[in-house]
């Protein structure tokens, strides 16, 4: 199993503001540092699972976990095995993400 990244040189804040601009959305994103975030999240988990609520938290340790550190690793092992991962531009591979976001949750 590899956990690798895209070769395009893409941050967090750039991929959120253009998945919300996709998808039309204006919600609101805070950026947080990472040492407030995460024990932000893990209190907001305990409520959420003391008060028996349905389905997950707003703010999830998982969530704050991945975007708030660097996911993946370079990706010479998966070209050195010819892996097809970085043959499709960024632009095209958010389009595709879009369009299967929308359809899943049928969003116009």
């Amino acid at each position: 199993v590899f956990n690798a990244r895209d070769p395009h040189k893409v941050s967090w804040a750039a991929f959120l503001r253009d998945l919300r601009s996709g998808l039309g959305k204006r919600n609101l994103v805070i950026n947080l540092p990472y040492r407030l975030a995460m024990p932000l999240a893990r209190t907001v988990a305990k409520v959420h699972a003391a008060t028996r609520l349905p389905g997950e938290p707003f703010l999830h340790p998982l969530i704050i976990d991945i975007f708030g550190r660097t996911c993946g690793h370079h990706i010479e092992r998966l070209q050195a095995i010819d892996a097809p991962i970085g043959r499709i531009s960024y632009e095209e591979s958010l389009r595709r993400s879009i369009d299967w976001f929308k359809d899943c949750h049928r969003i116009d």
